[in-house]
């Protein structure tokens, strides 16, 4: 039976209850994600920290080249850097989310409110498989498999089991279209979460599995949800270079406008 959810997308990127208490006191975060090199400042030293690790709300962070982290709030609250450079996460709990970025995820994401895990008809017949070892040799490298469970964990709001899922589907996905398909599906199950910054790492594990020759049918919405989450964690270069690709490959088709929309809510410099 195909199961009913709401998309749940924050419109707050940070929950504002952080900022106004940080302005008082300094609040305990917990690191959520994090991938690369990433470091707090204790006095004068840079240690790294790692998930798991707690720091106060007036920290500062440091990231290398490739390097994401993500901090919770006990209440929920997240803040993300998804960039090099030197961050006071005080100051990150100030900022805004640009609106148009914040619209324009909340409506890719609607455009999956309809789907239900149904997999495909592979599915069928592994389910006749009864040589479990085979079985896990046969997919620990199968796109397909990855998929199939991810988007029965989707349509069932497993939010978290369906996003792990199609991570894997990413990194063994055999053509970029695929790639982009799984990335997508990934992107929206870590926004329901309202874990951007995985969101993010997942949009852009898909370029290295040679997403830019994407030409099919969630090319364009690939290229419009990396933008809005690029431009709403502050990387508005990047967010650039993907609308660009998407008007270049012209693949955003019914979604050009909300694309030009984003476009036109980029700071000018």
């Amino acid at each position: 039976m195909a199961a009913n959810f709401r998309y749940r997308f924050a419109i707050a990127v940070f929950a504002l209850s952080l900022a106004a208490t940080a302005a008082s006191f300094a609040v305990p975060l917990t690191v959520s994600y994090a991938d690369g090199t990433v470091e707090r400042l204790d006095g004068k030293t840079w240690r790294s920290i790692d998930i798991g690790d707690v720091v106060e709300s007036t920290s500062t962070i440091r990231l290398d080249k490739n390097s994401v982290v993500e901090f919770e709030s006990k209440d929920g609250a997240r803040i993300g850097i998804a960039s090099p450079g030197t961050y006071n996460l005080e100051d990150l709990a100030k900022k805004k989310v640009p609106q148009a970025a914040a619209s324009v995820a909340d409506k890719l994401g609607k455009l999956t409110s309809g789907d239900s895990g149904k997999g495909s008809a592979v599915m069928g017949v592994r389910g006749d498989i009864t040589d479990v070892e085979n079985l896990e040799f046969m997919v620990d490298d199968d796109p397909e498999y990855f998929w199939d469970e991810g988007f029965k964990a989707f349509g069932a709001g497993k939010w978290d089991a369906a996003a792990a899922q199609f991570d894997k589907a990413i990194s063994c996905s055999a053509t970029p279209d695929d790639a982009v398909k799984y990335a997508f599906y990934a992107g929206i199950a870590y926004l329901n979460m309202n874990a951007k910054v995985r969101a993010l790492s997942s949009l852009r594990a898909a370029g290295s599995r040679g997403a830019a020759a994407a030409s099919g049918e969630f090319a364009g919405r690939w290229c419009l949800l990396l933008a809005s989450l690029e431009y709403e964690i502050g990387t508005v270069d990047a967010a650039k270079a993907a609308l660009k690709r998407g008007f270049d490959g012209k693949l955003f088709g019914t979604l050009e406008t909300d694309a030009r929309s984003l476009q036109a809510s980029f700071p000018v410099k």
